[in-house]
């Protein structure tokens, strides 16, 4: 069970499923516990700054995502959720995505942070990792092979991190009414590739 308006999942306090059952041979017990697990993919610069990504459900139990986060070598990172010093009871960033197409959000229940068994869904983060806070240089627009991480943290807490691959190339552009610049290359930026 998920709640998006509270990012939680029941997982979040009943992490298994303890079956008892008396047999022939005497009592039986079993531990059920089916791991929720999505996998965080395709990763696309956007014009904006902004990245393009999927989420693919791995599981036959509907994830929720709690945050995404994307960091490493990118040039305006989010924190590191798997880091010792990231404080889950203190974290109230919000999720940092929004679903797109049919799968953007009508009401505030948030519904397109539920990622249903199986299935994937394309969402967009509303930070801009690959935006320059101090403004590029045409240094930064090069386009050289650089690579990231995102972190895809469940609404259990759970988390898991995939390396990704993607360039920035154009000229400096500013970003209207901001002090941030991006590379515009005069296309939607290029599909990131997964490691």
């Amino acid at each position: 069970m998920v709640f998006p308006d509270r990012l939680e999942t029941y997982l979040t306090t009943h992490l298994a499923l303890r079956v008892k059952a008396e047999t022939g041979d005497g009592w039986a017990e079993q531990s059920v516990w089916e791991p929720v697990h999505g996998a965080a993919r395709n990763v696309e610069p956007l014009p904006d700054g902004r990245a393009r990504f999927d989420i693919e459900n791995r599981t036959h139990a509907s994830i929720l995502a709690r945050f995404i986060a994307i960091y490493g070598h990118v040039p305006n990172p989010t924190i590191d959720p798997q880091r010792d010093s990231f404080d889950r009871s203190s974290f109230d960033l919000g999720p940092g995505i929004v679903g797109i197409g049919s799968n953007r959000p009508l009401s505030p229940s948030r519904t397109d942070l539920v990622v249903p068994p199986e299935e994937t869904r394309t969402f967009e983060t509303v930070y801009a990792p690959f935006a320059y806070p101090n403004g590029a240089d045409a240094e930064d627009c090069l386009g050289d092979e650089r690579t990231g991480t995102i972190a895809l943290v469940h609404g259990s807490d759970l988390n898991a991190s995939y390396d990704f691959t993607y360039r920035l190339e154009g000229k400096p552009a500013a970003l209207e009414g901001l002090t941030a610049s991006v590379c515009d290359d005069g296309d939607t930026g290029e599909r990131g590739e997964q490691s």
